[in-house]
């Protein structure tokens, strides 16, 4: 079986008011993270690879069926504890979320007006969102993963509206791209959705020695 399988545990922290948050969905929580009333930092990545019993045996664990990863037929096998990569927070996030409160503030107070308000907000929400994931890709790359391995775990559902709407936009188009499975960035009036455009050897003044 050529499959390779992985064990990825995140751990947020989240400072909120009022009440815990611990009722919501993850989607929830990181938009209250990124866009609400909460703060919020990843402290702590975990990545183990497992072995097609171990993923089985995973799977059982969560409360899955084996099936859902093609693992039926596998015997299930004991899962090997997680060596934890501690993650120091990113000092330069603290800053960045509170210039974004301030800004979105001030955007709510314009009646929602100003095309450089709206444009840096974006642009903070961008920069925040890569600081995030930044500790999680770093741990996922020491583990081996490659980037076939990490979309499915940053991957937006498979049913998404924007990446069906994406797929709908570049079809026909044989220099767009997308992977089975992408990313998705959350932006004013829509989101970014993660594709591939094609460059040809000449494009790009690239000379390849023949093999």
């Amino acid at each position: 079986m050529s499959q390779r399988f992985f064990k990825t545990t995140i751990t947020v922290e989240i400072i909120s008011e009022e009440c815990p948050v611990s009722e919501l969905g993850l989607a929830d929580i990181a938009h209250q993270i990124s866009q609400g009333d909460c703060s919020g930092e990843i402290t702590k990545t975990e990545v183990v690879p497992l072995t097609p019993g171990q993923a089985a045996q995973a799977l059982i664990e969560q409360g899955s069926d084996p099936d859902f990863l093609g693992l039926g037929e596998v015997t299930p096998e004991a899962v090997p504890a997680v060596a934890a990569t501690a993650l120091a927070p990113d000092p330069d996030i603290a800053p960045l979320r509170a210039r974004l409160k301030e800004r979105e503030a001030l955007f709510e107070t314009n009646g929602g007006r100003g095309i450089e308000l709206a444009e840096e907000i974006d642009g903070l929400r961008r920069q925040i969102e890569a600081l995030e994931r930044a500790p999680v890709l770093e741990a996922m790359k020491q583990a081996g993963l490659t980037h076939p391995d990490c979309l499915p775990v940053l991957a937006a559902p498979e049913d998404d509206p924007y990446v069906e709407a994406a797929r709908e936009l570049i079809a026909g188009d044989d220099d767009l791209s997308m992977d089975d499975r992408t990313i998705t960035s959350d932006s004013d009036g829509g989101v970014w959705v993660l594709g591939w455009i094609w460059v040809s050897d000449a494009e790009a003044g690239v000379e390849r020695q023949a093999a």
